[in-house]
């Protein structure tokens, strides 16, 4: 009797994997599909002139390539 019983648990927890694990992999493919909204921004260095994309919320930002910290004025509001 004890064995039956050991066999039926073991089945119940394979398929309550196997259910767990198709639902994880069809969440991963519905993210992987869907539409993001994704805002960057091109962004140029002032210093060394590296071009980066850079998030359009962020005021500041530093540049990976020199180090130097750029303000992200947009092109028209520059005081020449």
């Amino acid at each position: 009797m004890s064995v039956e019983f050991s066999v039926f648990i073991g089945v119940l927890l394979s398929a309550w994997l196997l259910v767990a694990f198709f639902l994880e992999c069809l969440y991963d493919y519905k993210g992987l599909t869907s539409n993001k909204d994704i805002r960057l921004k091109k962004r140029k260095c002032e210093v060394c002139s590296a071009v980066y994309f850079i998030s359009v919320f962020s005021e500041f930002w530093r540049c990976p390539l020199c180090d130097s910290i750029n303000k992200g004025i947009e092109a028209g509001n520059r005081i020449s």
